[in-house]
């Protein structure tokens, strides 16, 4: 049975639906709002409040804010408060230091310095905002001008209290430093699926130099009761506690997406159903193929320090639709497989958090593409032991220096992991990509990866930060899958050795690169960027050596900052 719109609506409205704390809404574009969650869930860790899952609930933030205000007047972030008071508008969370938000909560335009426009009646609640980003810069090697142009608009609300509704609508050109128009260059080169990173349909400006593209975000959650919701929209999802994800990440484009939530005693439940774009070559305009995704999230926080949880998603095509067994919330999709007789691919995977203290936090992730415990254990190298590993850690306030933060983490990723295989001899629509894009980690398979980042607040509108990512990847070459590459089907003739494969295996790259930022708040979500980066790769094949430095600066008006580290 193929599910059609009318059938989707109906499930929309009318299934039992699943919870999540949120009054309004998600932090779908505000990536400061992020911010504040993460360091929060560190230092004022509560029992209840989950953070294996971006984005997040905004009213849970709220929440935390609003219980240690309670319990002390004296704050620690107290310069926030009027920032907060600002972005949860239609509730008016704290009595003081409110910058006279009741007084205010007047007029059509500009009634607080979150809205551009707003309405705000008991019943109903509505924000309008202009998006807005204007960027140039340079980088060597490079006679042309680097920029950003992106503009548009995002509007916000809630209907009757249940009900919570985002959309983002952007008109955008971009010419971007080489480095970005490399990897959208087939996966480095290693494949002919083009792909603008982050996003969806693009046409060519610049002489293939650029990208000219619109991009629309969107999603209505309903929200019936404190244990329950469901959520339909286009947006990207995070999974888990890193920078990166070997689940699924929000580091590609966004796709259609129908999500349950449900928070019953210590256990948060998530269930996800999509739709994805399968890889195709550029041309003449046409109906690109399709293909679907079914994802579980189970959580449990036993105390206020630590959180555990299991992961499984599973990427299919079927010719005449959505696959309804994997409808079914409450079974194992390895299970379902087998009963199909399909060759569907199923990943699974295992999550952990640990707060020692209020500065400090561990996080970890493993994922299971395919593992025979015998090949494993026999170290044969068997192609088909597929599987990644993440070890993470966060710093709050370091040396008990307010607003000084670090992070470290270190991901690796066996050869062949996200790939999959068909009977035919054209690559296999059920890898784990999404508009010729990973939809986990950004480098594919057959990597190795060390990141850093140390941020630190002089000033509460001043932000500065630097990024450090070292990564070895081994690539495919000469017309051989080395497990990199992770479109290409991985039909057993064209693996080049059933054993023996170890990881970085191929023509191996090593890659360092530096990020330094600063960001001026020059009004509510209104932010001066300026971003300076150093990167260097290394080929040992061929023992070439590539550097590259630029810059870009720029305004940013109610939009999501990415840092563009591939």
């Amino acid at each position: 049975m193929k599910l059609n719109q009318k059938n989707i609506l109906l499930v929309f409205f009318f299934l039992p639906t699943v919870y999540s704390f949120s009054q309004n809404g998600f932090t779908t574009n505000n990536n400061e709002l992020e911010e504040l969650y993460e360091r929060y869930s560190i230092i004022y860790a509560q029992k209840d409040l989950f953070t294996n899952l971006r984005p997040y609930n905004r009213a849970d933030l709220a929440a935390i804010v609003y219980n240690e205000y309670e319990k002390d007047s004296n704050f620690k972030d107290n310069n926030l408060i009027p920032y907060l008071n600002n972005e949860f508008y239609d509730k008016c969370i704290f009595i003081k230091n409110t910058l006279n938000a009741k007084k205010k909560l007047h007029g059509f335009f500009y009634p607080n310095d979150a809205a551009f426009a707003a309405v705000y009646d008991n019943n109903f609640t509505l924000r309008l905002n202009p998006v807005l980003e204007m960027k140039a810069g340079k980088e060597t090697d490079n006679d042309n001008m680097v920029y950003h142009a992106f503009r548009g608009a995002e509007i916000m609300g809630t209907i009757g209290g249940s009900i919570h509704f985002y959309t983002q609508i952007t008109e955008n050109q971009m010419r971007p430093f080489q480095y970005i128009n490399q990897y959208g260059n087939g996966f480095n080169g290693q494949n002919n699926y083009n792909f603008n990173p982050y996003y969806t349909y693009w046409k060519d400006i610049h002489s293939f130099q650029g990208y000219d593209f619109s991009n629309a975000l969107g999603y209505i959650e309903y929200n019936p009761n404190r244990h329950f919701s469901l959520m339909l929209g286009h947006d990207r999802n995070h999974y888990g506690y890193g920078y990166r994800s070997l689940f699924l990440g929000d580091n590609g484009a966004p796709y259609f997406q129908i999500k349950a939530n449900a928070y019953i005693w210590k256990f948060h439940y998530h269930m996800m159903l999509a739709e994805f774009t399968g890889q195709y070559v550029r041309g003449a305009d046409r109906l690109l193929p399709k293909k679907y995704g079914a994802f579980h999230l189970l959580s449990f926080k036993p105390s206020s320090k630590l959180e555990l949880g299991l992961y499984e998603g599973i990427i299919f095509n079927r010719p005449n639709g959505f696959e309804l067994n994997y409808l079914n919330p409450m079974i194992f999709y390895h299970s379902i497989e087998h009963a199909l007789g399909s060759a569907d691919n199923v990943f699974m995977g295992f999550q952990a958090k640990y707060n020692l203290n209020e500065h400090t936090q561990f996080y970890t992730q493993l994922l299971l593409d395919d593992l025979q415990v015998g090949q494993f254990t026999k170290g044969t190298g068997w192609w088909g032991n597929k599987y990644g590993i993440q070890l993470g850690s966060r710093f709050v306030n370091i040396f008990k220096m307010p607003n000084l933060d670090g992070q470290l983490e270190f991901n690796m990723v066996r050869p062949y992991t996200y790939s999959h295989y068909s009977g035919g001899t054209s690559d296999t629509l059920d890898n784990f990509t999404h508009y010729n894009q990973p939809l986990a980690h950004p480098y594919g398979a057959n990597f190795l990866e060390l990141y850093g980042k140390l941020s630190y607040k002089p000033i509460p509108k001043l932000k500065l930060e630097a990024k450090y990512n070292f990564n070895r990847r081994g690539y495919d070459a000469n017309g051989r899958l080395y497990g990199n590459n992770i479109f290409a089907n991985t039909n057993e003739p064209t693996i080049p050795q059933e054993f023996n494969n170890e990881l970085l295996q191929g023509e191996r790259m090593n890659q360092h690169m530096v990020l330094v930022s600063g960001q001026y708040s020059l009004f509510h979500n209104v932010f001066w960027d300026v971003d300076f980066f150093y990167r260097n790769t290394i080929v040992d094949r061929t023992a070439t050596s590539n550097n590259s430095i630029g810059f870009i600066t720029g305004l940013r008006v109610n939009l999501r900052k990415r840092d563009y580290m591939f």
